[in-house]
């Protein structure tokens, strides 16, 4: 696994690429390129340059795949109509996948849910969705919230084989410890905002998360499989990072 990260002061946004090599990735799937994209919390709190800057590196990068981590707007749902240039700025020929954060939630899923269908992103809530061959082996699994929605990881298992490749989207990373020994194969996450306000020396002082406690983003190996924690992109009603600048991530997977 290799890591380079960049950081685009300017922007206030870090795009941070991780080639990951995977056991059980299908032997004869291409490599595949995903963007992940999480925590944007369009509202009072996120200004929209961070989400041009996203859209240009979307539209530079050119996924094959983006994954959208969930908590999309603060306060109000209304909020989703902001992020409409974003979704619609770059478009994958494997499609879009979105799962609910808790934000999402307390906000309200409609109005979020009627732009994300608008703009043509596919939202999984405790659901499997198989991707095109060359991929066909390859499952996205999406879970709900784990706080505020009504996560079901055995529905979200179910019609999977043994042999598929399981890519878990989830918003919370602490969704891991309810999986009871079931197998991802990459678990992607946001959620934390990588502690948002990390003092000298990386400590968080406020982390929501019992995973990434002690490390609140990056890479974690749980019982389920390897767990990749984005830092996302906007910030809750205080609107301040420090030391835990916005990240756009772009993953590259390989066996």
């Amino acid at each position: 696994m290799r890591a380079n990260d960049w950081n685009t002061e300017r922007s206030g946004l870090d795009l941070v690429e991780r080639d990951f090599r995977l056991p059980r990735y299908p032997v004869n799937a291409p490599p595949l390129r995903i963007a992940l994209l999480t925590d944007l919390h369009a509202g009072p709190s996120t200004g929209p340059e961070v989400f041009r800057r996203a859209a240009h590196a979307l539209v530079t990068w050119q996924p094959d795949l983006i994954l959208w981590g969930g908590d999309y707007v603060l306060f109000d749902g209304q909020h989703a109509q902001r992020l409409e240039p974003l979704l619609t700025a770059y478009t994958p020929k494997l499609g879009s996948y979105a799962v609910w954060g808790n934000h999402d939630w307390v906000s309200g899923l409609g109005a979020i849910r009627r732009v994300f269908q608008r703009c043509g992103v596919r939202i999984l809530a405790n659901e499997p969705a198989r991707l095109p061959a060359p991929y066909a082996s390859v499952a996205i699994v999406g879970l709900d919230d784990l706080t505020m929605g009504a996560m079901d990881y055995a529905k979200a298992w179910r019609g999977l084989n043994d042999d598929d490749f399981r890519l878990l989207l989830a918003h919370n990373p602490d969704s891991l410890l309810m999986l009871s020994g079931q197998r991802a194969d990459l678990s992607l996450s946001g959620h934390t905002h990588g502690g948002q306000i990390r003092l000298p020396g990386g400590y968080a002082p406020y982390v929501p998360s019992k995973v990434a406690r002690n490390q609140p983003s990056g890479l974690h190996q749980t019982a389920s499989g390897p767990l990749y924690i984005s830092r996302g992109i906007g910030c809750t009603a205080f609107p301040l990072r420090i030391n835990a600048a916005p990240e756009l991530t772009l993953l590259t997977l390989t066996r």
